[in-house]
């Protein structure tokens, strides 16, 4: 995926007006032309050219999984979220592609590819939660996560959430096709100054969300990380459950990997936010990690006593 050029992302981008989906469109014979650009790209390598292409030059089943995979694991956190979307959604996200790659490609404030995984892992939510009211689930406080979907996901990835579930297909993609417009004529992409609009500009226009609220997940998923507290490890007990102890350890590891995780995001995603709350994460990381010597060892004191039981 990270192997597309632009012409092959602008063909593909024509292409994909007209159809449902990515499969739609290469079960088409206009197809062909996008096929030849993804051998010239390198997204499909000369040496698997007759196992993924048929003679007539189409995509075979096998090609356009391949191809469906690379494309859209480049727009998607994971497989699973997209497969739980409905069809029509799913086929909004794969127009999409083309764009958010070019935007992506230019960089900076225009590459908002991570606000589109963001609303397909909050799309993905809604879904598992039945998927009728928006605004209730948005705002509906989670028990397990300690907050509820507006307090976890940004702003920005909301207004996608809601574009992606309520507009027409052909006015999500005229929106996409002029933001990443934009981008190709940007100072950033080398066009000239003060030509276009900047990055904001034209996600407030076409897209009605503004760039600087992009980071807003990152952010309160570290905060949430802050204000979440491990349960006590209470001393071990006459008749200690081991299989309990250990589950309580490996999740407290888990627990210790979402903080690793985060802070990592953090200093990819906005070196001033994670300048702002690294020490909190820092400290809090001690007590996790504390709290884990505390377990393991009580894990430990209950093995002993459980081999003395059975020795007795």
């Amino acid at each position: 995926g990270d192997r597309l050029g632009a012409r092959t992302l602008d063909a593909l981008a024509a292409g994909m007006r007209d159809a449902d989906s990515l499969r739609q469109f290469f079960d088409a014979p206009e197809s062909r032309d996008v096929v030849d650009m993804l051998i010239a790209d390198g997204v499909i390598l000369e040496t698997d050219r007759n196992a993924l292409i048929n003679a007539d030059g189409m995509l075979n089943p096998d090609g356009k999984r391949v191809v469906e995979e690379a494309l859209r694991g480049r727009v998607a956190g994971s497989y699973e979220a997209l497969a739980s979307l409905p069809t029509p959604i799913v086929g909004k996200v794969d127009a999409a592609i083309p764009y958010l790659l070019t935007s992506e490609g230019v960089g900076g404030k225009w590459d908002v590819t991570q606000v589109f995984r963001d609303a397909i892992d909050l799309l993905s939510e809604f879904q598992a939660k039945g998927g009728k009211d928006a605004d209730v689930f948005l705002n509906q406080m989670d028990m397990v996560k300690g907050a509820s979907p507006s307090q976890r996901y940004s702003r920005a990835a909301q207004v996608v959430f809601n574009l992606l579930r309520d507009a027409k297909k052909a006015e999500f993609v005229t929106a996409m096709q002029k933001f990443a417009g934009q981008a190709k004529i940007s100072a950033d992409a080398s066009g000239l100054p003060g030509v276009g609009k900047t990055a904001d500009e034209a996600a407030r226009q076409f897209l009605g969300f503004s760039v600087d609220d992009a980071d807003m997940k990152m952010r309160a998923t570290l905060g949430e990380l802050i204000l979440r507290k491990t349960d006590p490890v209470e001393s071990p007990r006459e008749n200690i459950d081991l299989s309990s102890e250990k589950d309580s350890a490996a999740i407290m590891e888990i627990e210790a990997g979402e903080y690793d995780r985060a802070l990592e995001n953090a200093a990819r995603l906005d070196n001033k936010a994670y300048a702002e709350i690294s020490d909190n994460l820092e400290a809090e990381l001690a007590d996790v990690d504390l709290q884990i010597s505390r377990v393991k060892q009580d894990t430990e004191i209950a093995e002993r006593l459980a081999a003395c039981e059975v020795g007795e």
